[in-house]
């Protein structure tokens, strides 16, 4: 059920109420209310359509689909730097956000072939050409492998560089989750630097938040603390000396993911951190202009 339908049905009932009804109709709002946040649809809106062809000459990339236990192979997207450049030896692994698939987010962050680095982004499963079920317990369980194979340098593409993981909206804490599952510090040490755009660590926390972007849905803001679980969010217990630097942005205008959830996921992480706060840009905007692009290359590449 979408947010949309969710209120259409408020209105509804508002335009209909009476004394009589007022009780019943109350407790059918809340009963579509928990179906909405406690069901799949909240977080994720996976599609098969292609939005951009990846594969055309223009973009460089090739298909890299990894094969998972449990059957599952997910859709992968490699895209070789184009031209030596400050980061030597390192590939960007893309955590993208939870609509639409890999053809729509490519765009984002393909950029970094112009400054050296090699780049792959993958779809979760049931998004674009991925095969598995969508959902949080099996999206984390293959994010988790995948961070695996990449760390262990089982194909080609991944062996011996260093890695920069970066993680956008719904993929920030997907990443975050598994990210903080590593325990090996050899494998931690591959890892260059984090970088988590307008993302959040409760699940809990970004659904009530959700709920009260609306002056309908607004009273309704409790529910996710009884039906949400926040079991998968982020609770990291890895010490400073092996883990490498963080990097959490987040812009004051992000109308999809609030400031607070960027703030909060700041305050989460047990390493070494920075934030940076922006102003005059909405969800996942950044990477158009050249001045953040400068700035994140410097980062990258300390």
């Amino acid at each position: 059920m979408s947010l949309g339908l969710l209120i259409l049905l408020q209105k509804q009932m508002l335009a209909k109420l009476t004394k009589n009804s007022l009780l019943r109709s109350l407790i059918i709002l809340i009963l579509c209310a928990c179906c909405f946040i406690s069901c799949n649809h909240l977080y994720y809106h996976p599609d098969d359509k292609i939005y951009i062809d990846p594969y055309r000459s223009f973009w460089g990339g090739s298909s890299l689909p990894l094969k998972l236990k449990n059957e599952i192979t997910l859709d992968g997207l490699y895209i070789p730097k184009k031209k030596l450049g400050p980061c030597k030896d390192t590939i960007l692994v893309h955590f993208h956000g939870n609509a639409q698939n890999l053809s729509a987010h490519f765009p984002l962050l393909q950029w970094v072939k112009e400054v050296g680095m090699d780049y792959f982004i993958f779809d979760y499963p049931g998004y674009g050409k991925s095969t598995g079920k969508t959902n949080r317990e099996t999206i984390h369980q293959t994010s988790l492998e995948v961070l695996q194979i990449i760390l262990n340098g089982e194909r080609p593409e991944f062996k011996d560089k260093s890695i920069v993981f970066y993680g956008q909206s719904l993929g920030g804490a997907i990443m975050s989750h598994s990210l903080a599952m590593i325990k090996d510090s050899v494998q931690l040490k591959r890892i260059r630097k984090i970088i988590i755009e307008s993302s959040f660590s409760s699940y809990r926390e970004v659904a009530s938040r959700k709920l009260k972007l609306s002056w309908l849905t607004w009273p309704l803001q409790w529910i996710p603390y009884v039906f949400v679980s926040d079991e998968d969010s982020l609770g990291l217990k890895i010490q400073k000396d092996v883990f490498p630097e963080v990097l959490v942005v987040h812009s004051k205008q992000d109308w999809v993911v609030p400031y607070e959830s960027g703030k909060e996921l700041y305050s989460a992480w047990r390493a070494p951190k920075r934030f940076w706060s922006y102003l005059g840009f909405s969800h996942l905007q950044l990477n158009a202009f050249n001045d953040y692009r400068s700035r994140l290359t410097k980062f990258m590449c300390e």
